[in-house]
């Protein structure tokens, strides 16, 4: 989880720090099935060479981007294996927001139960 969150928003960061009013949003909220994660920023955009091939191993956005180019391979590897999935949406020169689902990794059903009669109380 720890490689999942850290390199989406690490990318974040990075690609947004031309803007002044830079911000990453994370939202996480968590359902009987699992837990989904949203992470947005202001940066600007992903263009379509890019969406194309970023989730490839050693792809870099451009030859002068920092890193080794696996931040993005490493979490589709990570999603994958957790049997999730992760979908993203994108507006070159204003947004990008990445939105994951990892699914429970208790594969039991909640238990509730019921009292049937009030002398179980004691």
């Amino acid at each position: 989880m720890y490689s999942i969150l850290r390199n989406i928003i690490d990318n974040a960061i990075k690609f947004s720090s031309d803007n002044p009013s830079r911000k990453v949003q994370i939202r996480i909220s968590d359902h009987l099935t699992g837990v989904n994660i949203t992470i947005e920023d202001n940066g600007f955009g992903i263009d379509d060479k890019t969406r194309n091939n970023m989730f490839l191993m050693f792809y870099k956005r451009n030859k002068t981007s920092t890193g080794n180019g696996l931040g993005l391979y490493v979490v589709i590897n990570a999603i994958d294996r957790l049997g999730g999935f992760i979908e993203f949406k994108t507006e070159k020169g204003n947004y990008t927001r990445f939105e994951i689902f990892l699914p429970s990794l208790n594969n039991e059903e909640p238990k509730i139960s019921f009292l049937q009669n009030p002398s179980e109380l004691s």
